[in-house]
C-alpha cells in the first residue's frame, strides 16, 4: 500500500521553507558560481510554489472573488434582508465593473446568491447561503466553487486590505 499523496498546503511549505534556505545560504556564499547556482535552485523552489499557492487561492489574483468574500464578510447575524440586499447594493453598484451575484434563493426561511461568473465560464456555484428566521439572519454559510457538494468554510479574513 503507498503512503497518502501530500496536501497542496504541505506541499505549499515546503517550497516555502526549501527557497528560504537556498536563499540564505545564497546569500552567504562568497562564490559567484555557488552564489547563482543557488539563487536558480531558490527561483526553482519559489516559482513552482508561487503558482500552486495562487491556484488554490484565487481570490489573490481574480477580483470578482475578493469582492464577493466581501460581501460576504460583510454579512452580520440578525441583519434584515433589506439591510442584506443594501450591502450587496454597496458592493455591486448598478453600472459597475462588477456584477452583482445572482439570486437564487429568496424566501423568509432563507437567502441565497451565487458569484455571478461575469465573462468566465467559472466559477459557476460559489455561493453564500443564508438562514432566515423572521427576516433577519440566523446562520451564514459559504460553499466553495471547487466541490459545490461539500460545504466548506470561506477564505479567512485577510490581515491587509485587498483591494
Amino acid at each position: 500500500m503507498s503512503p497518502p499523496a501530500p496536501s497542496s498546503t504541505q506541499l505549499i511549505l515546503v517550497g516555502l521553507v526549501a527557497s528560504a534556505i537556498a536563499a540564505r545560504f545564497a546569500w552567504r556564499s562568497r562564490s559567484g558560481i555557488a552564489r547563482l547556482f543557488l539563487i536558480t535552485l531558490t527561483l526553482c523552489f519559489f516559482v513552482p510554489t508561487g503558482v500552486l499557492l495562487a491556484g488554490m487561492n484565487p481570490w489573490l489574483v481574480d477580483a470578482r472573488y475578493r469582492t464577493y468574500l466581501k460581501f460576504y464578510w460583510s454579512i452580520r447575524k440578525n441583519m434584515t434582508h433589506a439591510e442584506v440586499m443594501a450591502v450587496m447594493n454597496d458592493f455591486y453598484p448598478p453600472n459597475d465593473v462588477r456584477s452583482a451575484p445572482i439570486l437564487i434563493e429568496d424566501h423568509s426561511a432563507s437567502l441565497s446568491f451565487y458569484m455571478h461568473p461575469e465573462d468566465k465560464p467559472e466559477p459557476n456555484t460559489e455561493g453564500i447561503f443564508l438562514k432566515m428566521e423572521d427576516g433577519r439572519v440566523l446562520d451564514t454559510r459559504y460553499v466553495a466553487d471547487r466541490n459545490p457538494e461539500k460545504e466548506s468554510a470561506a477564505p479567512p479574513r485577510p490581515l491587509l486590505n485587498l483591494q
